[in-house]
């Protein structure tokens, strides 16, 4: 009998030592914070934003490849003409982009 409350016991520290372990790797893996203070894991919007304004830049130099880039990699394999149909595209765009305006970043 006293074997066996050792055991349990036992099995109780391993227990409580598991789910620390457990909670802690949750913990750290959530997004932190680096030295500089910016998150390392960008929120949907930033990310949306960011390709915005990356996709904006590829239409004012004429890069289609730039824009080609935003598109997934399942995409781009789907539609293998992706970068000549967004240069013809472009061609439909007629002067300069002259002004835009700051994209909505509130989507709920």
């Amino acid at each position: 009998m006293e074997n066996e409350i050792k055991r349990l016991e036992k099995n109780r520290s391993v227990t409580i030592v598991v789910m620390l372990v457990i909670m802690l790797a949750i913990v750290l893996s959530a997004c932190t914070v680096s030295a500089g203070g910016e998150p390392h894991v960008k929120s949907k919007s930033e990310k949306a934003i960011e390709q915005a304004k990356t996709i904006l830049q590829g239409i004012k130099s004429g890069d289609a490849e730039k824009i080609a880039d935003q598109f997934s990699p399942i995409a781009k394999e789907k539609h293998p003409e992706l970068e000549n149909d967004i240069k013809k595209w472009m061609g439909f765009l007629d002067g300069e982009i002259i002004s835009y305006g700051e994209p909505v970043r509130d989507f709920g």
